[in-house]
């Protein structure tokens, strides 16, 4: 083969990668113009709302959806983000159970689970249905639907559970759930349950998980059900040991070091933040850590009161 025919699959090769993402950015860019705009069958009478980024790519977003309605839809919003979903000593959600109970309350009779962190979805389906019935609750999983877009829309209830956060947030965007839960969380008031990866996909962006790209998602922009990013199962630094690798805390402060990044709430295992409308609560039976750039880190126990995080911008 020819020089020239080299050169010319080379500059078609760099072609088709542009092409490639700019066609990303143009899908990413109209899934959330459609989550903020009324997501019906009338949808075409709603103009879409354009969500803004600054120069550095950073996510910026409202804390409303853009509605029929004048009222401020956060107020409906209702989360329990978990830290993890089993603590050490105990079984799958135990640590947690109670919480769980008092959150969905008797209206609920049913939840739908989304698997998609993991691979044997099954299996993993499996595992949450016996907890949710063990607590009184009916478990459909998305996975089993035949439109997953429908099952979201009629769901009573929504939690997520953990497992490889861009393996979740990938399948949410190749099965167009992103418009359709936000709408079903922050516009209908319906419980939202998030555990590890189901938590982190619930905030801004996941780019303070802890989980290996294994797949790759069309953005790392998320649900944005709460203007701040958080860190499940954070670690603190122990200053007796012989790892030499990157605690936590340096790879949090390292994400500051950018521009107009948003707060991190790093919340350690056995800690939940509950969510309910424009007030957030630390519970569990550990602590958090809040990393704001620019500011001090500061050390939040049980109970303490997180709402000024909601009104972040």
């Amino acid at each position: 083969m020819s020089h020239g025919f080299y050169s010319a699959c080379a500059e078609f090769h760099l072609w088709l990668s542009w092409l490639i993402s700019v066609l990303c950015k143009f899908s990413y860019t109209m899934c959330y113009s459609l989550a903020d705009s009324d997501c019906s069958p009338e949808a075409g009478r709603t103009s879409l709302s354009r969500r803004g980024a600054s120069k550095t790519g950073s996510f910026k977003p409202k804390n409303t959806i853009v509605s029929n309605s004048p009222s401020t839809m956060t107020t409906k919003r209702r989360l329990l983000l978990i830290s993890n979903s089993t603590l050490h000593g105990g079984g799958y959600l135990e640590h947690c159970q109670e919480h769980i109970v008092k959150f969905l309350g008797k209206q609920v009779k049913r939840v739908l689970f989304v698997p998609y962190a993991l691979h044997g979805r099954d299996d993993y389906a499996k595992i949450a249905r016996q907890k949710f019935e063990s607590l009184g609750y009916g478990l459909d999983s998305v996975h089993e639907a035949e439109n997953p877009v429908e099952a979201v829309q009629n769901c009573q209830a929504i939690f997520i559970g953990g497992g490889n956060t861009f393996r979740l947030l990938k399948a949410l965007y190749d099965n167009n759930l992103i418009p359709a839960i936000r709408k079903k969380v922050l516009e209908d008031g319906i419980p939202y349950i998030g555990s590890s990866a189901g938590t982190n996909v619930a905030t801004i962006t996941i780019n303070t998980t802890n989980d290996m790209p294994i797949v790759y998602p069309p953005s790392l922009h998320a649900l944005g059900l709460v203007p701040f990013n958080i860190n499940p199962h954070y670690l603190d630094p122990d200053a007796n040991s012989k790892h030499m690798g990157e605690t936590r805390e340096q790879r949090i402060t390292q994400y500051h070091e950018e521009q107009d990044t948003p707060p991190v709430l790093a919340i350690r295992e056995g800690c939940l933040l509950l969510v309910e409308g424009d007030k957030a609560t630390l519970l569990g039976v550990t602590g958090a850590r809040l990393f704001q750039r620019g500011k001090a880190t500061s050390e939040h126990d049980p109970g303490h009161d997180f709402s000024f995080l909601l009104a972040h911008s």
